[in-house]
Protein backbone atom coordinates (compact mmCIF):
# COMPACT_ATOMS: atom_id res chain seq x y z
CA UNK A 1 0.00 0.00 0.00
CA UNK A 2 3.10 2.61 0.68
CA UNK A 3 4.63 1.86 -2.30
CA UNK A 4 0.91 2.02 -4.16
CA UNK A 5 0.75 5.71 -2.45
CA UNK A 6 4.41 6.69 -3.30
CA UNK A 7 3.92 6.18 -6.71
CA UNK A 8 0.62 8.21 -7.07
CA UNK A 9 2.69 10.84 -5.02
CA UNK A 10 5.04 10.64 -7.20
CA UNK A 11 2.87 10.91 -10.62
CA UNK A 12 0.82 14.22 -9.22
CA UNK A 13 3.98 15.82 -8.02
CA UNK A 14 5.47 15.57 -11.54
CA UNK A 15 1.55 16.07 -12.89
CA UNK A 16 1.91 19.37 -11.05
CA UNK A 17 5.77 20.70 -11.17
CA UNK A 18 6.36 20.36 -15.10
CA UNK A 19 3.04 22.64 -15.94
CA UNK A 20 3.94 24.73 -13.29
CA UNK A 21 7.22 25.19 -14.36
CA UNK A 22 6.59 25.84 -17.74
CA UNK A 23 4.18 28.47 -16.63
CA UNK A 24 7.32 30.28 -14.89
CA UNK A 25 9.29 30.15 -17.94
CA UNK A 26 6.12 31.75 -20.15
CA UNK A 27 5.02 34.24 -16.79
CA UNK A 28 9.23 35.31 -17.84
CA UNK A 29 9.10 35.51 -20.91
CA UNK A 30 6.22 37.80 -21.07
CA UNK A 31 7.94 40.10 -18.29
CA UNK A 32 10.77 40.23 -20.08
CA UNK A 33 8.87 41.33 -23.18
CA UNK A 34 7.18 44.32 -21.78
CA UNK A 35 10.58 45.80 -21.54
CA UNK A 36 11.74 44.81 -24.43
CA UNK A 37 12.01 48.15 -27.06
CA UNK A 38 10.54 47.45 -30.75
CA UNK A 39 12.85 49.05 -33.25
CA UNK A 40 14.10 48.47 -36.98
CA UNK A 41 16.17 45.40 -35.75
CA UNK A 42 13.88 43.35 -33.25
CA UNK A 43 15.97 40.29 -32.03
CA UNK A 44 13.60 37.74 -31.06
CA UNK A 45 15.52 35.37 -28.25
CA UNK A 46 14.87 32.68 -26.05
CA UNK A 47 13.51 33.66 -22.35
CA UNK A 48 16.70 34.33 -20.19
CA UNK A 49 15.05 32.56 -17.33
CA UNK A 50 15.36 28.81 -19.54
CA UNK A 51 18.97 29.69 -20.54
CA UNK A 52 20.05 30.35 -16.89
CA UNK A 53 18.51 27.35 -15.71
CA UNK A 54 19.84 25.41 -18.48
CA UNK A 55 23.38 27.08 -17.32
CA UNK A 56 22.88 27.02 -13.96
CA UNK A 57 22.26 23.06 -14.59
CA UNK A 58 25.55 22.48 -16.29
CA UNK A 59 27.35 24.41 -13.99
CA UNK A 60 26.06 22.77 -10.62
CA UNK A 61 26.54 19.08 -12.68
CA UNK A 62 30.18 20.47 -13.61
CA UNK A 63 30.87 21.17 -9.73
CA UNK A 64 29.56 17.56 -9.27
CA UNK A 65 32.58 15.89 -11.05
CA UNK A 66 34.88 17.83 -9.59
CA UNK A 67 33.46 17.16 -5.93
CA UNK A 68 33.12 13.32 -6.66
CA UNK A 69 36.99 13.36 -8.16
CA UNK A 70 38.16 15.21 -4.44
CA UNK A 71 36.03 12.29 -2.80
CA UNK A 72 37.63 9.49 -4.56
CA UNK A 73 40.89 10.54 -3.96
CA UNK A 74 40.41 11.39 -0.36
CA UNK A 75 38.70 8.25 0.08
CA UNK A 76 40.77 5.07 -0.50
CA UNK A 77 37.59 2.70 -0.24
CA UNK A 78 36.17 4.30 -3.60
CA UNK A 79 37.34 1.96 -6.31
CA UNK A 80 37.88 2.68 -9.46
CA UNK A 81 34.52 1.75 -11.49
CA UNK A 82 32.95 2.91 -8.83
CA UNK A 83 34.59 6.71 -9.72
CA UNK A 84 33.94 5.74 -13.33
CA UNK A 85 30.26 5.53 -12.90
CA UNK A 86 29.57 8.18 -10.83
CA UNK A 87 31.73 10.57 -13.00
CA UNK A 88 29.85 9.09 -16.36
CA UNK A 89 26.22 9.71 -14.99
CA UNK A 90 27.06 13.41 -13.82
CA UNK A 91 29.25 14.18 -17.19
CA UNK A 92 25.37 12.77 -18.80
CA UNK A 93 23.31 15.46 -17.39
CA UNK A 94 26.46 18.48 -17.88
CA UNK A 95 25.91 17.07 -21.30
CA UNK A 96 22.24 17.66 -21.14
CA UNK A 97 22.88 21.26 -19.54
CA UNK A 98 25.88 22.30 -21.60
CA UNK A 99 23.42 21.23 -24.68
CA UNK A 100 20.02 23.04 -23.76
CA UNK A 101 22.33 26.10 -22.59
CA UNK A 102 23.68 26.34 -26.58
CA UNK A 103 20.11 25.36 -27.77
CA UNK A 104 18.53 28.03 -25.95
CA UNK A 105 21.06 30.06 -26.02
CA UNK A 106 22.31 29.99 -30.04
CA UNK A 107 18.41 30.41 -31.14
CA UNK A 108 17.15 33.68 -32.36
CA UNK A 109 16.18 35.73 -35.25
CA UNK A 110 16.00 39.77 -35.83
CA UNK A 111 13.34 40.92 -37.52
CA UNK A 112 13.95 43.60 -40.26
CA UNK A 113 11.82 45.46 -42.44
CA UNK A 114 12.17 42.96 -45.55
CA UNK A 115 14.14 39.91 -44.43
CA UNK A 116 14.62 38.21 -41.15
CA UNK A 117 18.13 37.43 -40.01
CA UNK A 118 17.99 33.62 -38.82
CA UNK A 119 20.35 32.11 -36.13
CA UNK A 120 19.49 28.61 -35.12
CA UNK A 121 22.40 26.64 -32.72
CA UNK A 122 25.37 24.90 -34.41
CA UNK A 123 24.11 26.09 -38.32
CA UNK A 124 25.57 29.30 -39.90
CA UNK A 125 23.75 32.85 -40.00
CA UNK A 126 21.22 32.74 -42.52
CA UNK A 127 18.95 35.74 -43.98
CA UNK A 128 15.45 35.37 -45.18
CA UNK A 129 14.01 37.70 -47.67
CA UNK A 130 10.54 38.71 -47.02
CA UNK A 131 9.54 37.55 -50.27
CA UNK A 132 10.62 33.93 -49.83
CA UNK A 133 8.36 33.43 -46.65
CA UNK A 134 4.68 32.64 -48.20
CA UNK A 135 3.36 30.77 -45.35
CA UNK A 136 3.18 30.97 -41.67
CA UNK A 137 1.21 28.60 -38.83
CA UNK A 138 1.22 29.39 -34.66
CA UNK A 139 0.59 26.58 -32.48
CA UNK A 140 -0.01 27.35 -28.79
CA UNK A 141 1.65 24.63 -27.72
CA UNK A 142 4.97 25.75 -25.62
CA UNK A 143 7.54 24.97 -27.46
CA UNK A 144 5.52 25.12 -30.99
CA UNK A 145 5.19 28.07 -31.48
CA UNK A 146 5.41 29.82 -35.09
CA UNK A 147 7.31 27.94 -38.29
CA UNK A 148 7.52 29.99 -41.57
CA UNK A 149 7.58 28.28 -45.07
CA UNK A 150 8.50 28.62 -48.21
CA UNK A 151 6.56 28.24 -51.70
CA UNK A 152 7.02 24.43 -51.76
CA UNK A 153 5.97 24.28 -47.95
CA UNK A 154 9.20 23.91 -46.79
CA UNK A 155 9.77 25.14 -43.23
CA UNK A 156 12.38 28.18 -43.48
CA UNK A 157 12.84 29.16 -39.59
CA UNK A 158 10.66 28.55 -36.33
CA UNK A 159 10.32 29.86 -32.52
CA UNK A 160 9.10 28.54 -29.85
CA UNK A 161 6.64 30.23 -27.52
CA UNK A 162 9.47 30.35 -25.45
CA UNK A 163 10.92 33.01 -27.06
CA UNK A 164 10.65 36.53 -26.30
CA UNK A 165 9.02 38.55 -29.13
CA UNK A 166 6.42 35.85 -30.33
CA UNK A 167 4.25 37.58 -30.59
CA UNK A 168 6.05 40.61 -32.56
CA UNK A 169 6.88 37.99 -35.18
CA UNK A 170 2.94 37.24 -35.39
CA UNK A 171 2.35 40.94 -36.25
CA UNK A 172 5.13 41.21 -38.63
CA UNK A 173 3.62 37.92 -40.74
CA UNK A 174 0.15 39.44 -40.45
CA UNK A 175 1.43 42.75 -41.42
CA UNK A 176 3.17 41.49 -44.62
CA UNK A 177 -0.19 39.94 -45.09
CA UNK A 178 1.45 36.50 -45.20
CA UNK A 179 -0.86 33.55 -45.22
CA UNK A 180 -1.26 31.46 -42.33
CA UNK A 181 -1.78 27.77 -42.39
CA UNK A 182 -4.13 25.71 -40.20
CA UNK A 183 -1.70 24.08 -37.20
CA UNK A 184 -1.87 20.90 -38.67
CA UNK A 185 0.16 21.23 -41.53
CA UNK A 186 -2.06 20.80 -44.65
CA UNK A 187 0.15 18.02 -46.75
CA UNK A 188 -2.25 17.40 -49.36
CA UNK A 189 -1.33 21.04 -50.56
CA UNK A 190 2.35 20.58 -51.51
CA UNK A 191 2.18 16.92 -52.19
CA UNK A 192 3.85 15.77 -55.61
CA UNK A 193 5.97 19.28 -55.84
CA UNK A 194 9.49 17.61 -56.24
CA UNK A 195 11.45 20.11 -54.01
CA UNK A 196 8.41 19.13 -51.19
CA UNK A 197 8.84 15.50 -51.71
CA UNK A 198 12.83 15.53 -52.02
CA UNK A 199 12.77 18.02 -48.30
CA UNK A 200 10.22 15.05 -46.57
CA UNK A 201 13.06 12.19 -47.50
CA UNK A 202 15.99 14.34 -46.53
CA UNK A 203 13.79 15.07 -42.74
CA UNK A 204 13.38 11.11 -42.33
CA UNK A 205 17.05 10.05 -43.51
CA UNK A 206 18.15 12.50 -40.72
CA UNK A 207 15.93 11.41 -38.32
CA UNK A 208 16.68 8.07 -39.03
CA UNK A 209 20.36 8.76 -39.00
CA UNK A 210 19.97 9.59 -35.50
CA UNK A 211 18.02 7.44 -34.04
CA UNK A 212 20.40 4.58 -35.06
CA UNK A 213 23.38 6.77 -34.18
CA UNK A 214 21.96 7.31 -30.82
CA UNK A 215 21.30 3.69 -30.69
CA UNK A 216 24.22 3.15 -31.58
CA UNK A 217 26.16 5.37 -28.80
CA UNK A 218 23.80 3.25 -26.28
CA UNK A 219 24.97 -0.04 -26.93
CA UNK A 220 28.77 1.16 -26.38
CA UNK A 221 27.73 3.01 -23.67
CA UNK A 222 26.41 -0.45 -22.07
CA UNK A 223 29.68 -1.88 -23.26
CA UNK A 224 31.26 0.72 -21.01
CA UNK A 225 29.16 0.68 -18.11
CA UNK A 226 29.64 -3.57 -17.94
CA UNK A 227 33.27 -4.65 -19.77
CA UNK A 228 34.77 -3.03 -16.49
CA UNK A 229 32.93 -5.13 -13.91
CA UNK A 230 33.87 -8.18 -15.69
CA UNK A 231 37.28 -9.65 -14.05
CA UNK A 232 38.15 -13.42 -13.55
CA UNK A 233 40.24 -14.53 -10.68
CA UNK A 234 42.01 -17.66 -10.15
CA UNK A 235 40.57 -19.37 -7.12
CA UNK A 236 43.16 -20.03 -4.57
CA UNK A 237 40.53 -22.09 -2.28
CA UNK A 238 42.36 -21.50 1.54
CA UNK A 239 40.41 -22.80 4.24
CA UNK A 240 39.30 -20.49 7.10
CA UNK A 241 38.22 -21.95 9.58
CA UNK A 242 35.97 -20.71 13.37
CA UNK A 243 32.89 -19.95 14.70
CA UNK A 244 30.45 -17.25 13.58
CA UNK A 245 30.35 -14.38 15.24
CA UNK A 246 27.95 -12.37 12.50
CA UNK A 247 26.14 -13.36 9.66
CA UNK A 248 23.89 -11.57 7.71
CA UNK A 249 21.21 -12.68 4.08
CA UNK A 250 20.82 -9.62 2.03
CA UNK A 251 18.73 -11.00 -0.89
CA UNK A 252 21.20 -13.56 -3.03
CA UNK A 253 24.36 -12.36 -0.70
CA UNK A 254 25.55 -13.38 2.59
CA UNK A 255 28.20 -11.70 4.79
CA UNK A 256 29.90 -14.23 7.13
CA UNK A 257 32.32 -12.75 10.26
CA UNK A 258 34.75 -15.36 12.39
CA UNK A 259 35.45 -15.17 15.89
CA UNK A 260 38.79 -13.71 16.67
CA UNK A 261 39.38 -12.49 12.80
CA UNK A 262 39.02 -9.34 11.45
CA UNK A 263 38.36 -10.94 7.95
CA UNK A 264 34.84 -10.36 5.81
CA UNK A 265 33.85 -13.16 4.24
CA UNK A 266 31.34 -12.78 1.77
CA UNK A 267 29.17 -15.26 -0.41
CA UNK A 268 28.58 -13.14 -4.11
CA UNK A 269 25.03 -12.97 -5.57
CA UNK A 270 26.68 -14.88 -8.67
CA UNK A 271 28.34 -17.79 -6.66
CA UNK A 272 24.80 -17.56 -4.34
CA UNK A 273 22.97 -20.24 -6.81
CA UNK A 274 25.33 -23.00 -6.35
CA UNK A 275 24.36 -22.89 -2.32
CA UNK A 276 22.24 -25.31 -0.29
CA UNK A 277 19.82 -23.46 1.25
CA UNK A 278 19.68 -25.78 3.46
CA UNK A 279 22.97 -23.58 5.18
CA UNK A 280 20.58 -20.34 5.58
CA UNK A 281 18.29 -22.27 7.99
CA UNK A 282 21.68 -23.40 10.41
CA UNK A 283 23.21 -20.28 9.86
CA UNK A 284 23.58 -18.50 13.12
CA UNK A 285 26.05 -17.22 15.42
CA UNK A 286 27.73 -19.72 17.06
CA UNK A 287 27.79 -22.31 14.14
CA UNK A 288 31.10 -24.03 13.71
CA UNK A 289 31.66 -23.81 9.89
CA UNK A 290 34.55 -24.21 7.45
CA UNK A 291 35.29 -21.59 4.60
CA UNK A 292 37.01 -22.11 1.38
CA UNK A 293 38.28 -18.77 0.14
CA UNK A 294 38.38 -18.47 -3.68
CA UNK A 295 40.19 -14.83 -3.72
CA UNK A 296 40.49 -11.39 -2.02
CA UNK A 297 37.96 -8.58 -4.28
CA UNK A 298 39.04 -4.86 -4.66
CA UNK A 299 36.82 -4.42 -1.27
CA UNK A 300 39.06 -6.49 0.56
CA UNK A 301 36.07 -9.21 1.08
CA UNK A 302 36.87 -12.35 1.01
CA UNK A 303 35.13 -14.32 -1.32
CA UNK A 304 33.56 -17.51 -0.15
CA UNK A 305 33.93 -20.60 -2.71
CA UNK A 306 33.45 -23.42 -0.25
CA UNK A 307 31.03 -24.27 3.30
CA UNK A 308 30.85 -27.02 5.21
CA UNK A 309 29.42 -27.42 8.60
CA UNK A 310 29.18 -30.49 10.84
CA UNK A 311 30.04 -33.71 8.11
CA UNK A 312 27.78 -31.43 5.04
CA UNK A 313 29.09 -29.69 2.78
CA UNK A 314 26.89 -26.80 1.72
CA UNK A 315 28.87 -24.90 -1.09
CA UNK A 316 31.38 -26.72 -3.70
CA UNK A 317 34.46 -24.66 -4.36
CA UNK A 318 34.27 -26.40 -8.16
CA UNK A 319 31.05 -25.57 -8.79
CA UNK A 320 31.35 -21.83 -7.56
CA UNK A 321 34.21 -21.16 -9.78
CA UNK A 322 32.64 -22.91 -12.73
CA UNK A 323 29.90 -19.99 -12.00
CA UNK A 324 32.33 -17.07 -11.40
CA UNK A 325 33.83 -18.00 -14.80
CA UNK A 326 30.63 -18.51 -16.98
CA UNK A 327 29.44 -15.45 -15.46
CA UNK A 328 32.85 -13.36 -17.24
CA UNK A 329 32.78 -15.49 -20.19
CA UNK A 330 28.95 -14.34 -20.32
CA UNK A 331 29.93 -10.78 -19.64
CA UNK A 332 31.91 -10.74 -22.48
CA UNK A 333 29.92 -12.37 -24.81
CA UNK A 334 27.68 -9.91 -24.00
CA UNK A 335 30.11 -7.21 -24.54
CA UNK A 336 31.16 -8.94 -28.18
CA UNK A 337 27.53 -8.52 -29.36
CA UNK A 338 26.97 -5.07 -28.02
CA UNK A 339 30.12 -3.76 -29.58
CA UNK A 340 28.85 -5.83 -32.86
CA UNK A 341 25.56 -4.20 -32.97
CA UNK A 342 26.77 -0.26 -32.22
CA UNK A 343 29.05 -1.27 -35.60
CA UNK A 344 26.20 -2.21 -37.39
CA UNK A 345 24.00 0.45 -36.24
CA UNK A 346 27.22 3.00 -37.00
CA UNK A 347 27.45 1.57 -40.74
CA UNK A 348 23.36 1.80 -40.80
CA UNK A 349 23.48 5.29 -39.73
CA UNK A 350 26.24 6.58 -42.22
CA UNK A 351 23.88 4.84 -45.04
CA UNK A 352 21.46 7.29 -44.21
CA UNK A 353 23.75 10.32 -43.49
CA UNK A 354 24.88 9.92 -46.79
CA UNK A 355 20.94 10.27 -48.26
CA UNK A 356 20.35 12.73 -46.13
CA UNK A 357 23.33 14.60 -48.05
CA UNK A 358 22.08 13.12 -51.39
CA UNK A 359 18.65 14.53 -50.66
CA UNK A 360 20.11 17.63 -49.89
CA UNK A 361 22.03 18.04 -53.32
CA UNK A 362 19.30 16.86 -55.29
CA UNK A 363 17.45 19.92 -53.84
CA UNK A 364 19.94 22.74 -54.34
CA UNK A 365 19.54 20.90 -58.03
CA UNK A 366 16.00 21.59 -58.42
CA UNK A 367 16.55 25.20 -57.02
CA UNK A 368 19.08 25.72 -59.51
CA UNK A 369 16.88 24.89 -62.51
CA UNK A 370 13.83 26.76 -60.84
Amino acid sequence: MSDFLTDLITIVLIAIIIPTAFSFFIFFRKREERRVKSDENFKIKTTKSLIAFFAIFAIVCFAAMIGIGIWAISDSSVTTYQLLISEAVIFIFFLLGAIGYIITAYDFIILKENEVIVQKPFKKLTSVSCSQIKYFSQSPVVFDGITCYDEYGIGLFAVSNMHVGVDKLSEWLNKKQIEQLPVRFPLKRFEGQERFELNKKSKKYKMNFGIFLGFAIAAFFLVFLIYPQLNYTPFENYKADGIISYCEKDESTITIALQDDESVYWLSNVIYPALDENFCNIMDEGVEVSLTVGYVDENDRKIISGIVSGDTQYLSPAEAEHLEYNNYHGGLIICYIFIAVGAVLIVVSAVYFYKSKKSERAMANVDEEL
